[in-house]
This record gives C-alpha cells, structure tokens and sequence, in this order.
C-alpha cells in the first residue's frame, strides 16, 4: 500500500508530455487548419480597374428604324448609336458582358451616376487582347418621350429627339461588374 501511495506521487508529480506522434498530428491539423482558412476565406473585392480598356470616340447615328426587329426594341423608338473603338490593354481576350453583368451610366450633376435605359451593345463580341474594336451603344429614345413622332418619316422630330437625349448627358462610362472594369467613354457630340 505504502509503494502505491509512492507510486501516485511520482505520478501526480509528472506532468503529461505528448509522443513525437502526438506532437506530428497535432502540428499537422493546425497545418491543416491554417491552409483551409487561407483557402476558403472570403476574398476581398478586386479594386476596380479603368486602364483595362481604353475607348474612343468613332461616330454617332441617329434614326428611326422602320421595323422593332432591327434593334430588338418598340416601333417608333429613335435610335441614338454611339460607336466608340475600345482597345483591350489587357493580356486576354475581352468579351463584351451581358446585361446581367454590364451597364452603361451617364454621370449626374453634382456625382454620382445613372443607368442609362434602354440601351443594346454586341454581347458576342470579343476584343482580343491588345487589339481594338469597334463597338456600338444604342440607346432607345422611346416614342412616348415629348418631341418624338410616330411617323418614322419625320427626320427633324428624329434628330431633335435624339439630341434631346444626348444633351442630356454630360459623361458616359461603361461598368464591367464581372471583371471590374471600368471604361470611360469620351464625348465627341
């Protein structure tokens, strides 16, 4: 009895030390732990970049088309289509975003920005990586809009509304939500 008051003692005195298997494991989770974290955590949203693309100004149109299917909207809308080069700086392919992922602003007095409405540019396109394209922003000035006819053959209501619609824009810019780019559409009307 007294060796196994002896033997608590020296045991009690003792405190625990792990194996070198234990200290392994152990270091291996944290390890493992650490590197999960690393991987898994969220990312910080990508700054914006507005040197990716590069644009400038081509031309513009104005006109009233006679059938909807020529741009894909109403009957009686006038058609401002601003063409701009934009030239990719970047090392890959650009594809123009959809919809969901792009959109064109105008820039509001005293900041701040705008969507513009009803606007169409060429989903399909693709600017391969340092070379330029043209493309076209075409903006609906629908028929309900004061100073557009129905009549798709009055051309001084078609030129009026359409630069009714330019004057009211001080500065566009085109927002790649995807790829976080920003382009700077210079104003040449």
């Amino acid at each position: 009895m007294a060796e196994d008051r002896e033997y608590g003692k020296q045991e009690a005195g003792h405190a625990w030390r792990p194996t070198r298997q234990e200290w392994v494991l152990g270091c291996g989770a944290v390890l493992l732990v650490v590197v999960l974290w690393l991987v898994l955590r969220p990312a910080g949203e990508a700054p914006w970049n507005d040197r990716a693309i590069t644009a400038n100004f081509q031309g513009l149109t104005i006109q009233k088309p006679v059938a909807p299917e020529e741009a894909g909207q109403t009957q009686g809308d006038v058609h401002v289509v601003i063409r701009y080069r934009l030239k990719n700086g970047t090392g890959k392919a650009y594809p123009m975003p959809e919809p969901t992922h792009g959109v064109l602003m105008k820039s509001l007095t005293g900041g701040g920005w705008q969507e513009v409405d009803s606007v169409l540019w060429d989903q399909r396109m693709k600017i391969p990586a340092g070379k330029t394209a043209e493309v076209e922003f075409d903006m609906a000035v629908p028929s309900s809009d004061e100073g557009v006819s129905e009549d798709p053959e009055q051309g001084k209501d078609v030129m009026a509304a359409g630069m009714a619609r330019l004057r009211s824009i001080e500065d566009l810019t085109f927002f790649d939500y995807e790829r976080h780019y920003v382009i700077h559409l210079p104003r040449g009307w």
